[in-house]
């Protein structure tokens, strides 16, 4: 066989393994597929009782020092069907903390509304629940001893939280993502800037039941 054909042929035969690899299911596995019952406007209220006074928190996980919230709010809506795919399956057009302290009284603003919604995206789907991240463009905290916190992705960047929908109790619940501290006043004693920020803590998870009641499932 002439030397110049073996190049040829050595190229032929690995891009014959590479096609049969393929074939066998190597390649990158597709994005998954979600279904949604009913879809549509959802809204949910948590507020604090006598056994759980505050049903919902923002942490800085660095100092583990918690906003604690006696009122907790969502909106947004749902696409409905089969076969959607998890990115941009709904919008947040409301996330409310009211009542909130930490030794003394915040006002927390998420920037989420009707005129500036959060993207919402499903990722994952297991044993009756669906874990996904709803887009943050920033959330600011404002003391009334003079202490401003801004909240937003790593680097300034728009960030996002993660969260945890449950089809059988239709609970939301919000977890870490990629939030950080980007700036604060002299008057934030228990905050630092470049600490990572959650949306939940351990003394108040974030969570709340909405309604209706989604079915999300995959695939």
């Amino acid at each position: 066989m002439p030397a110049s054909r073996k190049p040829v042929l050595a190229a032929a035969a690995c891009a014959a393994l590479v096609s049969s690899l393929t074939g066998l299911g190597v390649a990158r596995a597709a994005a998954p597929t979600f279904t949604v019952s009913p879809g549509g406007a959802f809204s949910g209220t948590a507020t604090g009782t006598s056994t759980q006074a505050f049903p919902a928190s923002l942490r800085d996980a660095d100092t583990n020092s918690q906003v604690l919230c006696s009122g907790f709010s969502v909106a947004g809506s749902l696409r409905s069907g089969t076969g959607l795919p998890g990115a941009n399956i709904g919008t947040m057009t409301g996330l409310s903390f009211t009542g909130c302290t930490d030794r003394v009284a915040f006002t927390v603003n998420t920037h989420v509304s009707a005129s500036t919604p959060s993207t919402v995206n499903a990722n994952t789907f297991a044993s009756g629940t669906t874990v996904g991240t709803v887009s943050i463009s920033s959330i600011t905290l404002d003391g009334s001893n003079g202490c401003h916190i801004l909240v937003t992705g790593r680097a300034g960047a728009p960030g996002f939280t993660e969260f945890a929908y449950a089809d059988a109790n239709a609970r939301l619940s919000f977890n870490e993502g990629n939030l950080v501290v980007a700036s604060i006043t002299s008057a934030c004693r228990h905050f630092a800037v470049g600490d990572i920020f959650e949306l939940t803590g351990g003394i108040a998870p974030t969570a709340v039941t909405i309604a209706p009641g989604q079915t999300i499932t995959s695939p």
